[in-house]
C-alpha cells in the first residue's frame, strides 16, 4: 500500500518510498494492517479505545460512528467529543458528533494527523540509506458521515469514509462505503446488543496523484455487548477480521459505574480492555453533561517491541451532551427532620434532602400501523399494583396489548394513584396524558415532564407521523424528602 511506483520514479523518489515505508510501518505497528490508511480502521474514541476498541454503550454514543453506526440516535439531542492522543510520537486528533444540525440518526467524525520534518535519505552505490539533509511532511484527513435506518427487525447503518493523504508534494484519496447492522434483543431478561460491520464494501482503491492505484482493506467485525447489575456493569466483545490482509483482532471491554448509571447526572466509571495484545485502562466522568474520558494503553511485554522498551499511550477526550439526565443528589441523614408521608408512599421516610427511588421502568414498542404495543417493565416496585388496560402486571416479562393504553399504579395503603393514558391520533401522533402527584417524577424518553397542572394532570405530545414503529421509554420515580 505504497503510493509511488519504484519502476517509474528516479532514485531520490525511490528513497522517499523506502523511508516512507519504514515510517508508516512504525506508525501502524500496533496493528498488522500496513500503510497510513490503516489509521481509519484503528480504535478511535478515548472510552471506546479504553474498552479494547469495542463499541461502548447500550445506548447511542457519538463514538459509535467508529464501531457500529447502525445504532439509532433515538434522542433528539446534540453530543460531541473531541479526542487527542499521541501514537509513537505522532499526534492524532478526532471529533465525533451525534445529530449535527438536529439531523436525527446522523453522525459525523473527522480524524486528522500529521508528521513534520521527516528526515529524507537516499541510497548510495551499495544501496544503503544515507541522509540528504532535506526533510518532508506527511498529513492525513479522514471524514466519516453515517446515517441509521431504524427498523423493528434489524437496524441498518451506512457510512461514507473519505480519506485524503499528502506526502511531500504527492497526494492520494479514497472514497469508501461501509455497512453496519445492529439488533437489540433480550435473552432471559438480559439486554443484549448484537452488531456487525463491513468496512469498504466496494473495495475502493486509493488513487494517487502519480496515477498509481493502491488497494485498500476490507474489514469485517462482529460485536456483542450487554449491561448488567442494575445498569452499572457493561461487558462487550468484538472480533475484527480481514481475509486478504491476514488481520485478526479479538477485543474485550468492561466498564463499571462506581457512581450513578449512564442515565444519571453525575456519573463516574472505570473501564479496562484488551485489543490484540494491548491492555487498556481508563476512567470516565459526567458532570452536568460535560464528558471527560482518560485512557492509558500498555503495549509491553505483549507487543513486538524490545523488552527494554515500554510503550505507553495516553488518550484524553472532552465532550458535551445535551442528553437529559436523571439528577442525583446526596442524602444527608444527620439531624434531618423525619416526617411520615401521607401519600401513596406512606411507608417511606421523608428527609429534608431530595432523593429518588424507582417505581418502574417501562420499555414500550408501538406498532403504529397495527395499533399494538409490546412492552417490558423492569425495576418494578412490587409493593405497588400495576395494571395495563385493567390487567395486572406482576412479573418482568414481555407483554402485548392494544392501543389505547390505560396504565394505573396504586399503593395498597393509599387512595392516590398514578394514571397514564397513551393514545394514537388519526394523524399518527402519540398523546400521553394522566395524573401524577407532586411526589412523582415522570420521564418520557429521558425527558422529564415538567408541566404539571394544579389538579396534578399532565399532557405530552410526540410527533410520530412519519414513523411505523416507535420505541417509548417511561421512567417513574418517587421523590423522598
Amino acid at each position: 500500500m505504497i503510493p509511488l511506483s519504484p519502476n517509474q520514479l528516479p532514485k531520490l523518489t525511490l528513497t522517499r518510498y523506502i523511508l516512507l515505508s519504514i515510517v508508516i510501518t512504525l506508525l501502524c505497528n500496533i496493528t498488522p494492517i500496513e500503510a497510513s490508511i490503516s489509521s481509519i480502521y484503528d480504535a478511535h474514541g478515548t472510552k471506546s479505545n479504553g474498552m479494547g476498541g469495542t463499541y461502548t454503550s447500550i445506548d447511542d454514543n457519538s463514538e459509535e460512528i467508529y464501531y457500529n453506526w447502525a445504532i439509532p440516535t433515538n434522542k433528539d439531542y446534540l453530543e460531541w467529543k473531541f479526542e487527542q492522543y499521541t501514537k509513537l510520537s505522532t499526534e492524532y486528533h478526532n471529533l465525533s458528533i451525534n445529530n449535527p444540525l438536529s439531523l436525527k440518526n446522523t453522525r459525523i467524525a473527522l480524524l486528522y494527523s500529521s508528521i513534520a520534518n521527516i528526515t529524507e535519505t537516499t541510497l548510495n552505490e551499495s544501496n544503503q540509506p544515507i541522509i540528504t539533509g532535506n526533510s518532508f511532511n506527511q498529513s492525513l484527513y479522514t471524514l466519516f458521515t453515517s446515517y441509521t435506518f431504524p427498523n423493528k427487525w434489524i437496524n441498518l447503518g451506512l457510512r461514507h469514509t473519505f480519506y485524503y493523504e499528502k506526502i511531500y508534494n504527492k497526494h492520494g484519496r479514497s472514497s469508501q462505503l461501509d455497512l453496519a447492522l445492529f439488533k437489540h434483543i433480550k435473552l432471559f431478561n438480559i439486554p443484549i446488543n448484537l452488531g456487525t460491520t463491513i468496512q469498504n464494501i466496494t473495495k475502493s482503491n486509493i488513487t494517487w496523484s502519480t496515477g498509481y492505484k493502491d488497494n485498500s482493506n476490507q474489514i469485517f467485525s462482529a460485536n456483542i455487548s450487554s449491561i448488567l447489575y442494575k445498569n452499572k456493569l457493561l461487558l462487550s466483545f468484538s472480533k475484527y477480521y480481514s481475509k486478504y490482509y491476514l488481520y485478526n483482532s479479538n477485543r474485550l471491554g468492561i466498564n463499571y459505574y462506581i457512581f450513578g448509571t449512564p442515565k444519571t447526572n453525575p456519573y463516574s466509571s472505570i473501564y479496562a480492555g484488551y485489543n490484540n495484545n494491548i491492555l487498556t485502562f481508563g476512567t470516565s466522568l459526567n458532570v452536568e453533561g460535560w464528558l471527560l474520558d482518560y485512557t492509558w494503553a500498555y503495549y509491553n511485554p505483549f507487543a513486538n517491541f524490545s523488552n527494554e522498551t515500554t510503550i505507553n499511550e495516553h488518550r484524553l477526550s472532552i465532550g458535551k451532551t445535551l442528553k437529559p439526565f436523571i439528577e442525583i443528589q446526596n442524602t444527608k441523614e444527620k439531624k434531618d427532620t423525619v416526617v411520615q408521608s401521607k401519600t401513596m408512599f406512606e411507608k417511606s421516610t421523608l428527609v429534608s434532602n431530595i432523593d429518588t427511588s424507582i417505581i418502574v421502568n417501562g420499555q414500550l414498542t408501538l406498532q403504529l400501523e397495527t395499533n399494538t404495543c409490546s412492552f417490558f417493565l423492569s425495576n418494578i416496585n412490587k409493593a405497588m399494583t400495576h395494571k395495563f388496560n385493567g390487567k395486572f402486571v406482576i412479573e418482568e416479562v414481555n407483554y402485548e396489548i392494544k392501543l389505547p393504553i390505560f396504565w394505573t399504579i396504586t399503593h395498597p395503603d393509599s387512595n392516590e394513584a398514578i394514571m397514564i393514558t397513551i393514545e394514537k391520533t388519526e394523524s399518527n401522533k402519540i398523546h400521553i396524558s394522566g395524573f401524577i402527584s407532586d411526589k412523582i417524577s415522570l420521564f418520557v424518553n429521558e425527558t422529564q415532564i415538567q408541566t404539571i397542572e394544579n389538579d396534578k394532570s399532565f399532557y405530552h405530545k410526540i410527533n410520530t407521523s412519519n414513523e411505523k414503529l416507535y420505541r417509548l421509554e417511561i421512567d417513574i420515580l418517587s421523590k423522598l424528602k
